[in-house]
Order: C-alpha cells, then sequence, then structure tokens
C-alpha cells in the first residue's frame, strides 16, 4: 500500500527475529518504521514509530498509509 501510495517502502521479510530486524532498520537510518505484529495485527492496527524521536503511534490498518504520509509531511 505504501509503495502504491508513492512512498519508498522496505519490506523485511527474512526469517529474522524481530529485534534483529529492528536492530538492522536502526543501522539503516529508515525515518518511519510500520510493524505489523501478530498482536496489534489482531486488533487492527498497525504499529507506526518515527526514527528521530522515538515515539510509537497505534492506527488502524486502513489508515497506515495516511498515517504514514502525515508524519512524512510534519518532518518527524
Amino acid at each position: 500500500a505504501l509503495l502504491g501510495a508513492g512512498i519508498d517502502a522496505c519490506i523485511d521479510d527474512r526469517n529474522e527475529r524481530p529485534g534483529v530486524k529492528l536492530s538492522d532498520i536502526e543501522l539503516i537510518g529508515i525515518p518511519i518504521r510500520v510493524v505489523f505484529g501478530r498482536r496489534s495485527f489482531e486488533r487492527g492496527v498497525v504499529e507506526i514509530t518515527t526514527r528521530r524521536d522515538g515515539e510509537t503511534i497505534e492506527a488502524p490498518v486502513d489508515d497506515a498509509v495516511e498515517a504514514v504520509r502525515t508524519l512524512l509531511s510534519s518532518g518527524r
């Protein structure tokens, strides 16, 4: 959905533990991280974390693209 909305995205579908994936994201410097965790997905939300301030918000799955777009435009 992010790519379709014109937002650059990287999908980490490696067979690694979540901690390894999150550590690699920090090393690369990805500005916004969207996590589809099992528990949050069961609740119909995604976790969106900004690298700049480390703040995490939850957004409904259907609103995730707009939430990312808003964060990008606000410079967070």
